[in-house]
């Protein structure tokens, strides 16, 4: 009796593709996780210097205010970076690598030492600097995440 064997020739590099991709989409959410738990920190902070001039605000106010009121303007940044990576990994078609890579050049922005979003950077170190422990180094989030700036190093 004669079985036949069917044999699936897997191409190793595309196997090796598919898997750092994986790897970056988990990555990518990680980092997503990490920035909104520090987004929710800064709102925090950023509600507790309004409210010493302002009565105390509810989650909805707060909310408006992130988006109507110029002393949470800087953290709009986070909120729509966060906004747009979840949308992305959503989509029905999926994420592609380019995306993802383009998710890590923003993150990267965001903390770095370059001019972009200098609004946010301004205040990201004045907070940094009042409330001490709360929130780390701009350059210590890109070491804890993994990106190193645009020369390859931290």
């Amino acid at each position: 009796m004669c079985k036949t064997v069917r044999i699936q020739l897997v191409n190793p590099f595309e196997t090796n593709l598919t898997e750092k991709f994986d790897l970056e989409k988990k990555r990518l959410r990680s980092m997503r996780d990490r920035i909104l738990s520090m987004h929710r920190i800064l709102m925090e902070i950023q509600k507790s210097i309004y409210e010493v001039n302002n009565p105390s605000v509810t989650r909805g106010q707060l909310l408006e205010l992130l988006f109507t009121h110029e002393n949470f303007t800087w953290l709009r940044a986070i909120s729509t970076l966060v906004s747009n990576i979840d949308a992305a990994l959503a989509h029905r078609e999926g994420i592609t690598i380019e995306q993802v890579e383009e998710f890590f050049a923003e993150i990267r922005t965001l903390f770095d030492q370059s001019e972009g979003h200098a609004s946010f950077k301004e205040n990201y170190d004045r907070l940094r600097e009042t409330e001490p422990g709360k929130i780390p180094f701009r350059i210590d989030v890109l070491t804890e995440l993994g990106l190193p700036d645009e020369h390859g190093s931290f």
